[in-house]
Order: C-alpha cells, then sequence, then structure tokens
C-alpha cells in the first residue's frame, strides 16, 4: 500500500493519484482555455496540452516550478523552431498563392 501512495513535493501532501489529495477535490481544476490533442510522428503519437486561465499558483510554487521545469531546454527549441517553420512556410505560401506566383 506504501508503493501506491504519491507524495506531493511542492506542499508535502501525501495521496493515491498524486494531487495532493485523497478526495480529488483540488489539483487540476478546469481551466477557461483547455486544448489537447494527439499528433502522429512516424509511427509513434505525442501529446500536446495547452492550457490557460488565470495564475493562481502562490510565488513560492511558480518559483519551485520555473527550476522544476525550465523553458530553456533543447526540446523546447526545436518544438519552438519547428512550429516557426511550420508557420512560416504556410505564410509563404499563402502570399505565393496570393500574389499569384503559383497558379491553380
Amino acid at each position: 500500500m506504501a508503493n501506491d501512495m504519491a507524495t506531493d513535493t511542492i506542499n508535502g501532501k501525501t495521496s493515491r493519484d498524486g494531487t495532493g489529495t485523497d478526495s480529488g477535490t483540488q489539483g487540476w481544476r478546469r481551466h477557461p482555455i483547455d486544448l489537447r490533442f494527439s499528433l502522429p510522428f512516424f509511427g509513434t503519437r505525442f501529446y500536446l496540452t495547452v492550457v490557460g486561465g488565470r495564475e493562481q499558483r502562490t510565488p513560492e510554487r511558480i518559483s519551485v516550478e520555473r527550476k522544476k521545469y525550465p523553458l530553456r531546454t533543447v526540446a523546447n527549441l526545436f518544438f519552438f523552431l519547428g512550429i516557426a517553420t511550420i508557420f512560416y512556410t504556410t505564410a509563404l505560401i499563402a502570399m505565393a498563392v496570393h500574389s499569384a506566383i503559383i497558379e491553380f
């Protein structure tokens, strides 16, 4: 039974599901912006989750999470470069079609 318990490293609470509460009333709540989808990529699948809303975390928790999950990582760099490449390629194609360089 001890192996089934998870400890929340931010507030030290213990729960079965890792949220820090046994009842599940606190933890991950519904956000105004909640996008979740899975993308196929060369035979495997990756998921992407984007959530947004009013900040409710304490400054201490924000500080801990910034150290635990830094923004400047190699994976994040490649992700943003990929998104930028897709965006600019789409914009370039749209401009070429609009200016009649490419005729259909």
